[in-house]
């Protein structure tokens, strides 16, 4: 994807272009690579897409005070697009963010939103992935968990060092609630999710971040690459 700044003769751009589409919106211009989804669908695409559909559907059924409440709240928070510009969201967005960062917890979708609360700063001290103990350690700083906060973990398959792998590609293997203390082994949820990975010398990648339960406040990921010794 390309970001597009655009001067004071042009001032928009849509359609398709060459194998690409230009898509604008509150974030700015963007020309994406046009590119016809695969048939196959894996269980978490799947997962992701119908809780995407819910959300969509249940904003429809918000009673107008609701998606008012929403629209207010997006008025008074600021996002940044690629090129660090800085934007406000529409209620819309500032719903489905909220309720997609919550419902991929296995949390319940709020109605309407809620005050903002200060999220702790992460501290992720290290991934052990140890091929001959045949465990997966995470150790971390926030323990125990504070009230009505989740700890995510997300992870990737077992790759050579120096590959990287985009978001898609990853999959959140385990969720912590409030109260868990430091260490935690990741070993069992990760083998569920990509079977076997003891091949030393290849590298885990992960990335954690905090949600609060309450708000929907998602906090800033921490990546660690951890490799298997």
């Amino acid at each position: 994807m390309a970001s597009i700044q655009l001067g004071p003769l042009v001032t928009s751009i849509r359609g398709k272009f060459g194998g690409g589409i230009f898509q604008g919106g509150r974030t700015g211009f963007q020309l994406r690579i046009l590119k016809t989804p695969p048939k196959n669908k894996s269980t978490l695409q799947s997962g992701a897409r119908q809780r995407y559909s819910t959300l969509c559907f249940t904003w429809r059924t918000l009673a107008q005070v609701d998606r008012d409440a929403w629209n207010t709240a997006a008025s008074i928070t600021t996002w940044y697009n690629a090129d660090g510009d800085p934007y406000n969201p529409s209620g819309f967005n500032l719903y489905m963010a909220t309720n997609l960062s919550l419902t991929a917890t296995g949390s319940t979708a709020l109605t309407t939103p809620q005050a903002p609360a200060l999220l702790p700063a992460l501290g992720i001290t290290s991934v052990t992935s140890n091929s001959g103990a045949n465990t997966i350690t995470l150790v971390f700083t926030n323990t125990p968990l504070p009230a009505n906060t989740l700890l995510v973990c997300q992870a990737s398959p077992p790759g050579s060092l120096g590959r990287t792998y985009k978001s898609a590609r990853m999959a959140i293997i385990r969720t912590f609630s409030s109260g868990t203390t430091s260490p935690q082994a990741l070993t069992s949820f990760y083998s569920s999710r990509f079977g076997e990975w003891r091949q030393i010398g290849n590298v885990i990648q992960f990335q954690f971040w905090l949600v609060n339960r309450s708000t929907g406040q998602v906090g800033l990921p921490v990546s660690i690459i951890s490799t298997i010794s």
